[in-house]
């Protein structure tokens, strides 16, 4: 009987390496072939998802030598060189695909992006975005709407009130009670600034208290408001005449006789002021 070498002997350790490395090579291979065959199905999805964006026919086959086939060591050669060019390939179309796919590494990632990409609906997101849109504009709208209706709410009440503070100026002028009649005009000036009559009313009180520069700046600014307030006109005539401001006077005399032609007391004034311009 043949006897077996030592187990330490190096002619038993030579085989023990040497079946220690068919194995590894052909466990290396069966992990080539299984790579390369998934990476051939991922490049053949990539193709159709390429052609199908481009509208153009998707690849009938799948790329040469990516099968898997074959069974004999001495393919795995040409199989990594395949797997290389493949490699290649699929690293350039990752450079024109959708934002995130050409970083994957594993084709099952990649695949993953392209499904992801294909669900966008670029529409829907932006009919999304012009729904936010119009719905913020609507709140806004709604907003100055409410803020105007606010603002218009207190300017009548502000007018009422002003009105009435008015009517208690006008019953403490008939009391000849110029200062509070001047005081009650003002208080409804501070309630509505736009008022004509309040601002002619204070002035014809300030002319009764001898305030005539004082009395001239009210009727101009009721004049600002309401061109055609006579008795805005009548009263700065009468102040720019004691201001001896007679051409003034005398163009404001004018303006009034335009509009009341048959007052006759404007009349006379428009002759005295010219006869005192004349002096």
């Amino acid at each position: 009987a043949t006897r077996e070498p030592p187990p330490n002997c190096p002619a038993r350790l030579a085989m023990h390496a040497s079946a220690q490395l068919q194995l590894s090579m052909r466990r290396n291979a069966e992990e080539l072939h299984e790579f390369v065959s998934e990476l051939g199905s991922w490049e053949t999805a990539i193709a159709t998802q390429d052609a199908q964006l481009r509208g153009a026919e998707p690849p009938a086959t799948a790329p040469a030598g990516v099968d898997g086939s074959g069974d004999d060591d001495g393919d795995e050669a040409d199989a990594l060189a395949e797997a290389a060019k493949n490699r290649a390939a699929a690293k350039a179309a990752a450079a024109g695909s959708p934002p995130g796919v050409g970083t994957m590494g594993a084709p099952r990632d990649r695949l993953g992006a392209y499904a992801s990409w294909d669900q966008y609906d670029a529409d829907a997101e932006a009919s999304a975005v012009d729904a936010a849109t119009a719905a913020e504009a609507r709140k806004r709208a709604k907003q100055r709407a409410r803020e105007a209706a606010a603002l218009a709410a207190q300017r009548a009440v502000a007018v009422q009130e002003a009105a009435v503070l008015r009517t208690a100026g006008n019953a403490a002028f008939g009391a000849a009670r110029y200062e509070e009649a001047t005081l009650r005009y003002t208080e409804a000036l501070i309630r509505d600034p736009r008022s004509a009559p309040s601002y002619a009313n204070r002035a014809l009180a300030l002319l009764k208290l001898g305030k005539w520069a004082e009395a001239e700046e009210d009727c101009t600014a009721a004049l600002l408001l309401d061109r055609s307030h006579v008795k805005a006109l009548l009263r700065r005539a009468d102040a720019r005449e004691r201001l001896r401001d007679w051409e003034g006077a005398a163009s404001d005399w004018e303006a009034a006789l335009l509009v009341e032609p048959k007052n006759a007391d404007a009349r006379a004034r428009l002759a005295a002021v010219g006869a005192a311009a004349r002096e």
